[in-house]
């Protein structure tokens, strides 16, 4: 299995860019880089796959058929990360676990008990022990 390094993310994502914004310079725009830059992480991405996938004119920048099988599988890869990131995150924000608290008795009576139900409601994975 080969790694998904950063040099093949630098190489895919102006590819997707170009497919995305229609331009080098628009592309460029998108990632916050020079349309040269964009141009020759394509030019690399090219040399390494030894395939044209892209078209250049003075007026246009089209996919060949080889760019367009893919920039589709590129695509559809990064809505998989994306979905795999979100998630792993899902549950990032929830509390969950065991929350101790200590307290003398009148205070707690007083101040903690009147909120507890409603916080627990809302953190339903978390474990409250107060003593």
């Amino acid at each position: 299995m080969t790694n998904l390094d950063s040099g093949r993310m630098d190489e895919l994502a102006p590819l997707l860019a170009v497919v995305r914004e229609g331009t080098f310079v628009a592309a460029g725009r998108a990632l916050q880089r020079h349309p040269t830059i964009v141009s020759r992480r394509i030019a690399a991405l090219e040399a390494r796959l030894g395939v044209r996938l892209l078209e250049r004119t003075t007026r246009q920048v089209r996919l060949t058929e080889a760019g367009e099988r893919l920039a589709a599988r590129v695509q559809a890869a990064s809505e998989t990360i994306l979905d795999a990131e979100l998630e792993a995150s899902a549950g990032a924000a929830d509390l969950r676990g065991k929350l101790r608290l200590g307290f003398p008795a009148a205070m707690g009576r007083q101040w903690l008990a009147p909120h507890l139900p409603s916080f627990l409601r809302q953190y339903p994975a978390l474990t409250v022990e107060v003593d």
